[in-house]
């Protein structure tokens, strides 16, 4: 794992940034990703992930993101990396997504630039699969369209 706040390198090359303010949500996605052989970055936050995408952008894969977080949303920190790095793959998180009954948060995830988009709770499979999938792709090998 490779924190915000300073830590450990695995020296894995393909790095998935997760951004969360719940550190319980944080500590599965590094087990989960360290299990699947993705080097975990952590940010509490959008500024944070902001900041440690720009550190950090020739290594990562993919982005993992909530849409509340203090300091800087989800949807603004998928803004600015988005127009830093047209082609990373930005998926978003939220508890709130499955309340929206006309859609609007599934469009400002859109807007935003997010790639794909899942509810909380949610299983760790489905995302490593759409990432595996993703840098397939990048590399000019067939694999499964990510779906929102």
């Amino acid at each position: 794992m490779l924190s915000a706040s300073g830590g450990r390198t695995t020296g894995k090359e393909e790095m998935v940034l997760c951004a969360d303010d719940d550190a319980d949500i944080l500590r599965m996605l590094d087990v989960a990703l360290e299990c699947c052989g993705y080097e975990a970055i952590l940010a509490h936050d959008g500024k944070q992930a902001v900041d440690e995408f720009r550190k950090n952008k020739n290594n990562i894969v993919a982005v993992i993101m909530d849409l509340r977080m203090p300091v800087m949303n989800g949807f603004d920190a998928a803004r600015q990396i988005r127009a830093e790095a047209p082609g990373i793959l930005l998926i978003a998180l939220s508890a709130y997504l499955g309340l929206s009954k006309d859609g609007i948060q599934a469009k400002q995830c859109e807007e935003a630039g997010f790639n794909a988009w899942t509810t909380k709770p949610f299983s760790i499979e489905p995302l490593v699969e759409i990432i595996r999938s993703h840098t397939s792709k990048q590399a000019g090998t067939s694999g499964l369209q990510p779906k929102p």
